[in-house]
């Protein structure tokens, strides 16, 4: 799908993906209650902006932890970062600033779910 709200959900995922290896591996293991991403879920459903937005500011050190990162786990570190990197640029031309609908609220939420194995 690229619908801009299952899109929006992806996003949401790998941004909670990215944090929990930063926590794993420069937290020793000391990981929040709520990742990033889906403390952002609410705010999303309601101003996908504006979740977009708040995430930017927040996200900035594990996008460069990703970056540099060389220990273990470091290929899924920088997979996931270019995972992020592709959802963004096919967000970039979505509309922002429209409302979420009913049906925009239930794909955040299928884009957010992990996919069966």
């Amino acid at each position: 799908m690229e619908d801009r709200d299952y899109l929006l959900g992806q996003f949401l995922k790998f941004a909670d993906l990215l944090h929990k290896l930063y926590c794993q591996h420069e937290r020793r293991g000391s990981t929040p209650p709520q990742l990033i991403g889906n403390a952002a879920i609410p705010m999303a459903m309601q101003s996908p902006h504006r979740a977009l937005a708040v995430l930017s500011t927040r996200m900035t050190v594990y996008l460069a932890w990703a970056e540099r990162f060389s220990g273990a786990d470091a290929g899924l570190a920088k997979w996931t970062r270019k995972e992020l990197g592709r959802i963004a640029a096919l967000l970039k031309d979505k509309n922002l600033d429209t409302r979420v609908s009913a049906n925009g609220k239930a794909e955040i939420l299928l884009g957010y779910l992990p996919n069966a194995k």
